[in-house]
């Protein structure tokens, strides 16, 4: 499958990539498995305690259509009614 998206980001050892827009701020989603029809990805949500300051990693496992992807990476054009990529389950 080609992955040529924008804001992809290849971790070692290259079979793990990080798409910016999955998430923002202290979260991030970083895929772990591709699939014909759509792309299962971990969703790693950083919390901060109060008191300490210690930081706690949040993770989850999502699916997103590959179609939404593509669709969301096309720049030229507004998707109005683009999915919330952060709910999606099958």
């Amino acid at each position: 499958m080609n992955l040529l998206w924008q804001g992809v980001r290849f971790i070692p050892p290259l079979t793990r990539i990080m798409i910016n827009g999955l998430s923002s701020g202290a979260n991030r989603g970083l895929i772990i498995e591709v699939q014909d029809d759509y792309i299962v990805y971990e969703l790693c949500e950083v919390l901060k305690e109060k008191h300490s300051g210690k930081e706690k990693q949040k993770k989850e496992v999502k699916y997103i259509p590959i179609s939404s992807i593509f669709d969301l990476s096309e720049g030229e054009k507004e998707i109005v009614n683009a999915p919330n990529l952060s709910t999606f389950n099958p």
